[in-house]
């Protein structure tokens, strides 16, 4: 009986030994991702160019029958002048058409070279030539090319400091370059705006031809 007796302590010690080995084994086991370094992997992202940012002036070469060249004739000193885009108007010229042709939105700014009139009272920052911005709708305006200009059918850009009908004449800078449009959309057919030009001639103006050359930069879209 005695033998019995020691025989069933023996396999229960054993049982519980081997537990305790099994049990310890498989701790460790699952514990050595954690505890020890692994192997690296990469994840890449290919396909995302630079940014294009190319905002033009259209002209004959981009659309035949539209110039990049706004005249105002037989102008008179003390007169206040302005672009239009009607057909009801025919004694004023045409405004800018403004495109992008960029591969992203882009805030547009612009300057104008020098003064149109050398007994300007602007100096510094801003020039004597003002400006509005117009979405461009060749619907019941404009004639020949400028009939088949962007309709816009979304809005083709996000704000401008002065828009047209507002009674806003902001002036262009002298320069230095000014935001006159946020955000101009990047696909046709709702890339293009209209820039209006506006000034006021000097009494004292001396006689002569006046030229000033207007120079349009797309950058960025920047906050606010």
């Amino acid at each position: 009986m005695a033998a019995v007796k020691n025989f069933l302590i023996w396999s229960i010690v054993v049982c519980i030994v081997a537990a305790v080995l099994t049990s310890y084994f498989t701790i460790s086991y699952f514990m050595k991702p954690v505890l020890l370094s692994g192997q690296q992997g990469q994840i890449q992202v290919s396909g995302l160019e630079s940014a294009i940012y190319n905002v033009i002036v259209v002209d004959p070469s981009v659309k035949v029958g539209i110039s990049d060249t706004v005249t105002f004739s037989n102008v008179v000193r003390g007169q206040s002048y302005e672009t239009d885009l009607s057909q009801y108007t025919t004694d004023k010229p045409y405004p800018f058409l403004i495109r992008n042709e960029g591969t992203d939105p882009a805030d547009v700014k612009a300057y104008v070279t020098n003064n149109l009139f050398s007994d300007s009272p602007f100096t510094g920052v801003y020039s004597d030539v003002g400006y509005w911005v117009e979405q461009a709708m060749p619907e019941g305006g404009g004639s020949g090319a400028w009939a088949t200009i962007d309709a816009c059918s979304e809005q083709c850009f996000e704000s401008t400091p002065c828009s047209y009908g507002s009674n806003c004449k902001l002036p262009l800078g002298s320069s230095n370059a000014v935001r006159i449009v946020k955000a101009l959309k990047k696909d046709d057919p709702n890339d293009e705006f209209l820039l209006h030009i506006k000034f006021s001639v000097p009494q004292s103006e001396p006689s002569g031809t006046k030229s000033t050359t207007l120079v349009v930069i797309g950058g960025a879209v920047t906050q606010p």
